[in-house]
């Protein structure tokens, strides 16, 4: 009763299907769809940490989609996220990337991973449930801050620990500005929008002590460089040709944690320790988000522009130089009771 043309044709297009939807082929479409977006495509860096969440993946790579059972792929996510709990939720984001693409090309009639959003394992976990980074205490700062100015760390690394800790930026957004960003008559580091995690072009005010740390680099590089340097060299870098990588300053600073034995910490808790130390101090809240690119009252990116462009520009430069001050105070201080 059946048309063996029609079932032959059937059982090539069911193979062929096989071969070209597996989690692996789809995974090359998906990405390569949000990478070559006009708008608002992945960063180098997002695109470099899914790259790396990717390979944890590979039991599954070969498996075609329509193949995959929820109990495959359930087991899959809760291996990587029983090793790193953050990774097994990039790992859940990005089948969900995958996932996506396969229903709105109709390979799939469900996205399967949304299946996942009441697990106990795989649910995204509530702000109160999320750890902060590691910090230094408060009470600890002024030493940490009086090690790295003493060090033999280079120059681009002390530079970027300091800027950093200033301004609650993060390793992203920072370590790659170029000269050409720094407008130094307005004491204002320009972020453009691919370099922010909200995608939202920013300027981020710099205090006095940031403004020195940039005056030493730059004769540093001029002095390298000669006739050669230019604006469009990178800020953070030894000669201005190639800019420090983002685990460099970890790395220096991790040395002089693990040498003076002080608690883990990493340079994303800077964020952290500014966020205390501006809430306890009455800054606006508004200024604060703003400042650390969270999300801000206003229902447009225009409005969200100009709220952290021109409404709170002022108040943010407040922040950074009252952050600035407090470190330097704190490095006093700690000179003053145990430096002879």
């Amino acid at each position: 009763g059946l048309n063996p043309k029609t079932t032959k044709a059937l059982e090539k297009a069911e193979i062929r299907d096989s071969q070209e939807n597996t989690i692996k082929n789809l995974y090359e479409l998906s990405t390569a769809e949000r990478i070559n977006k006009k708008v608002n495509p992945w960063s180098k860096a997002h695109i470099k940490r899914t790259q790396y969440i990717w390979k944890l993946l590979a039991p599954i790579h070969k498996i075609p989609i329509r193949d995959l059972t929820k109990a495959l792929l359930r087991s899959t996510l809760v291996d990587i996220a029983s090793k790193t709990p953050s990774s097994g939720q990039k790992a859940k984001d990005l089948m969900s990337v995958i996932y996506g693409y396969a229903v709105r090309n109709d390979i799939i009639p469900t996205n399967l991973v949304s299946s996942f959003s009441d697990d106990p394992i795989l649910r995204k976990p509530k702000p109160d449930e999320t750890n902060m980074q590691s910090f230094v205490p408060l009470d600890k700062l002024g030493h940490l801050f009086y090690l790295v100015k003493s060090s033999q760390m280079s120059m681009p690394s002390k530079a970027f620990l300091f800027i950093d800790s200033y301004t609650a930026l993060r390793v992203n957004s920072l370590i790659g500005a170029k000269w050409s960003d720094f407008d130094e008559a307005k004491s204002i580091l320009n972020i453009s929008a691919d370099k922010m995690k909200n995608k939202r072009a920013t300027q981020c005010p710099l205090p006095f002590q940031g403004k020195v740390f940039l005056h030493e680099l730059k004769e540093i590089q001029q002095m390298l460089s000669g006739s050669a340097w230019n604006e469009s060299m990178f800020i953070f870098s030894e000669n201005g040709k190639k800019r420090i990588n983002n685990d460099t300053p970890l790395h220096s600073m991790k040395r002089i944690l693990n040498k003076h034995n002080f608690p883990h910490a990493t340079v994303h808790g800077f964020r952290t320790i500014c966020q205390i130390k501006w809430t306890q101090d009455k800054f606006i809240s508004e200024a604060i988000n703003i400042q650390l690119d969270h999300s801000v009252t206003g229902g447009s990116s225009v409005v969200d522009r100009y709220l952290a462009n021109e409404a709170f520009l002022p108040e943010r430069a407040k922040m950074t130089q009252h952050m600035a001050d407090y470190i330097s105070s704190e490095i006093e201080a700690h000179q003053k009771k145990y430096v002879k």
